[in-house]
């Protein structure tokens, strides 16, 4: 499934509607499925850096922070900022995090950190709107950038969800954990060299219940095209073979679906 981040938006809505879900316990149930998914991919990584920004992908980290100590794997967390206080959604997940005996660093460029050997990027998730601030570009270069290997929860960091522009700074990921649905930028423009390999989880709902609930788009594969593609005989000509539509392009690139 692809879909944009309203349509994301919608769809989280109507899941915690149906299922009872408040917003830190669908916070958790998606750092529940993120820690099974690392796991997976890194079944020998015992030490963990994340990353974590201001929003709820930070609470996700947190979240996920909290969940890996407790499966006895060494995590450090890397802070935007002290979230002790202030919204309480990330306080909770903040506490969560602490009590499982992990105290996050709050991010400074003066301070060096410790090498791990997984780096998690939790800075930026689907609320992100331009380009990055002068503070997180220094965050992804002094955490994230040039260590490998990365995971990025949900999208890359500085990766646009709807377009796939990229800053200069966004993150270069060896894998993206998406939810629930994939994002129109992680497959567009310059998106797709940062995301790495895209898993996507559904959190324990059924495809056919998120397909039904949300509004999701389609995307054009090589096989979908090889199915309808048939062999013409020689003597054919474009009157029999119905009309097609050429769409493409991204934001102020329109030279190829015009020449098209």
């Amino acid at each position: 499934m692809l879909m944009t981040v309203k349509q994301i938006r919608d769809l989280e809505q109507q899941l915690k509607d149906q299922y009872h879900l408040s917003e830190y316990e669908f916070m958790h149930r998606a750092a529940d499925h993120f820690f099974s998914t690392i796991s997976s991919l890194y079944p020998s990584s015992k030490h963990w850096r994340i990353v974590c920004g201001t929003g709820n992908n930070a609470g996700d980290g947190l979240i996920l922070a909290g969940i890996a100590a407790e499966n006895n794997i060494t995590v450090q967390v890397i802070a935007s900022q002290d979230f002790s206080e202030g919204k309480a959604l990330l306080k909770k997940a903040w506490k969560f995090c602490q009590e499982r005996g992990v105290h996050p660093l709050i991010y400074t460029t003066e301070q060096n950190y410790q090498p791990t050997d997984l780096c998690i990027d939790a800075v930026l998730g689907i609320g992100i709107q331009g380009p990055l601030s002068e503070h997180y570009r220094n965050m992804i270069s002094d955490t994230l950038v040039g260590k490998k290997p990365i995971v990025s929860l949900d999208l890359p960091s500085g990766l646009l969800p709807d377009n796939g522009q990229v800053d200069k700074s966004t993150v270069r990921a060896t894998h993206t954990i998406t939810v629930l649905a994939d994002k129109l930028g992680l497959h567009g423009y310059k998106g797709r060299l940062h995301t790495g390999d895209i898993h996507r989880l559904s959190l324990g709902f059924k495809d056919s219940e998120l397909q039904r609930m949300g509004t999701s788009l389609q995307s054009v594969d090589s096989n979908m095209l090889s199915e309808r593609w048939k062999n013409r005989p020689a003597d054919s000509h474009k009157g029999q073979f119905g009309r097609l539509v050429l769409i493409g392009s991204f934001d102020a690139y329109p030279g190829a679906i015009c020449l098209a």
